[in-house]
């Protein structure tokens, strides 16, 4: 496990191979940040649902760039929840890599000078 992702599972048994997806799908993230400092993942099945058509709700918290970033998805699939949770994180963080890389740019070569 890695030393910086807390998973943490509430109403259900903890599965070593979701845990490996999770794991795998952090490890791609951080291609696009380099360093993220903490991940809080929590998998539950709300109240009242463990037994006929269940529900598993993926909540994942993330700091990076002294950010916290929440999301989380609902879904009958474990799996198909995490791949949802983990496409959005990712926009997130390439549009937030983004617009910093933009800023960059403008304040380095700003536009509109004007000659007084």
């Amino acid at each position: 496990m890695m030393p910086n992702l807390d998973i943490v599972y509430r109403g259900l048994d903890q599965s070593p191979e979701l845990t490996a997806v999770i794991e795998s799908k952090i490890i791609k993230l951080k291609r696009f940040q380099e360093f993220i400092p903490k991940s809080h993942i929590t998998i539950d099945v709300p109240h009242g649902r463990q037994r006929k058509c269940r529900t598993y709700r993926i909540s994942v918290e993330l700091n990076y760039n002294g950010k916290l970033v929440s999301v989380s998805n609902q879904s009958t699939n474990p799996y198909s929840a995490v791949a949802n949770v983990f496409d959005t994180l990712t926009r997130q963080v390439k549009r937030s890599k983004r617009k910093i890389r933009s800023r960059r740019y403008h304040s380095k070569y700003p536009t509109g000078l004007s000659s007084d």
